[in-house]
């Protein structure tokens, strides 16, 4: 079996949080999509990253 990256960890624990990769995306990305996939992904719905 492959080990894992050392990195895995930390990108693991980056992306499970929602809000946070909400705040990169708003952030970051200057595209209408950005903000019509964070505001469909409130309430309570998984974001798929």
């Amino acid at each position: 079996m492959k080990k894992h990256n050392r990195h895995d960890a930390g990108y693991k624990m980056l992306f499970s949080n929602h809000e946070m990769v909400r705040q990169i995306l708003t952030s970051f990305v200057n595209e209408d999509w950005v903000d019509a996939f964070c505001h469909s992904r409130e309430g309570g719905n998984p974001m798929v990253v």
